[in-house]
Parts: structure tokens; C-alpha cells; sequence
């Protein structure tokens, strides 16, 4: 069974991989604004755009939260509720990653194929990624459910969580200084 401390490394170290990706999605979603032809588009996607950008800072927002709240509200410390609270928080970030990448593709696609295909193909993009983040997800819950309600009524309960380290609390600032200053 995998130890607590390599559960919440892996955790904060896909946080801090989605904010890397999320500042590159940013960095185009700013960059749409500033080009020529953003003005040629009609009010309505422009207004999308504004959406889109909001949307993606909204995840922005809670991809950071697990980092912070690790640091403010456990000082370092591993514990069990901090792993629940980094994977919930991964997952309901991915909905608006998939609400602003949907909401682009139509701007996007709106411009060169007109409405109705612009939301099928949007639509059709934002609903993969939706099967791939979640439904595959719910499908392996489903299968393990039962064997982990096994495991944990015959382990008991594990309230008293050992102290973490100060190499591993170390290591986890350290992380978060490379995510924050790329090429530290």
C-alpha cells in the first residue's frame, strides 16, 4: 500500500503540473485579445472570450488552493485530510478547464465554420474531455469501491498520522518555488 507522504507528493506534484499547463492556456487566452483580427469578431465572441478568461482563472484559483492550504492550514504537515482536499479540488477544477476550452473552440471554430458546426465541434471536444477526465475516473471507482470499503473497516481507524519530515517539507517548498520561478 502506497505510504500517506508519497500520496500527497504525487497529489501537490499534479496540482503544480496543472498550473504549469493552466499558465500556458492563460498566456493564449491573454494573447487572443491583443491580436488583429480579435476585433473583427463579433460582440458575442468577444464577450465569450471575457468568459472563457474568468472561467480559466476561477480554476487557476483552485489548482493553487492545495499548495496554499497545505502550507497555511497543516504548516507542511501530511495528513490524511489534506490528500482528500488536494484530489477533490483537482477534480472539480478540471470542469471549468473543460467550460473554457469548449467556450474557445467555439469562438475559434464559430469564425471559419459558422454557429451550428462551431457548437457541434465544441460541444463534441468539451464532452471527450469530460469522458476522459471523469468517466473514466468513475468507472475504476466503481470497480475498487467495494475492495476499499473492505480494507478500511479491517484496518480501522488511523487518526494519529506521524509527524512529516523536515527533508519532505523541504522538498515540497522547494517544489513549489520551481512551479512559481520556472528554471529554479
Amino acid at each position: 500500500m502506497t505510504k500517506l507522504k508519497d500520496k500527497i507528493k504525487n497529489a501537490l506534484d499534479e496540482s503544480r503540473m496543472l498550473i504549469l499547463g493552466a499558465q500556458i492556456l492563460l498566456g493564449f487566452q491573454y494573447r487572443a485579445v491583443l491580436e488583429k483580427q480579435f476585433e473583427f469578431l463579433p460582440l458575442s465572441s468577444q464577450y465569450l472570450q471575457l468568459v472563457a478568461l474568468v472561467i480559466l482563472l476561477g480554476a487557476i484559483a483552485l489548482i493553487m488552493a492545495p499548495g496554499a492550504y497545505h502550507r497555511i492550514v497543516y504548516k507542511g504537515e501530511d495528513c490524511q485530510d489534506l490528500h482528500e482536499f488536494t484530489t477533490t479540488v483537482m477534480d472539480i477544477a478540471l470542469l471549468p478547464f473543460i467550460a473554457a476550452l469548449g467556450i474557445d473552440l467555439y469562438v475559434m471554430l464559430g469564425r471559419f465554420m459558422g454557429g451550428s458546426w462551431a457548437v457541434f465541434l465544441a460541444a463534441s471536444v468539451a464532452l471527450l474531455a469530460l469522458l476522459l477526465w471523469y468517466g473514466i475516473e468513475l468507472i475504476g471507482k466503481r470497480r475498487h469501491w467495494d475492495k476499499d470499503v473492505r480494507n478500511k473497516s479491517e484496518k480501522g481507524s488511523e487518526n494519529e498520522m506521524p509527524k512529516t519530515a523536515l527533508r519532505d517539507k523541504v522538498e515540497h517548498v522547494l517544489t513549489e518555488a520551481r512551479v512559481v520561478l520556472p528554471g529554479a
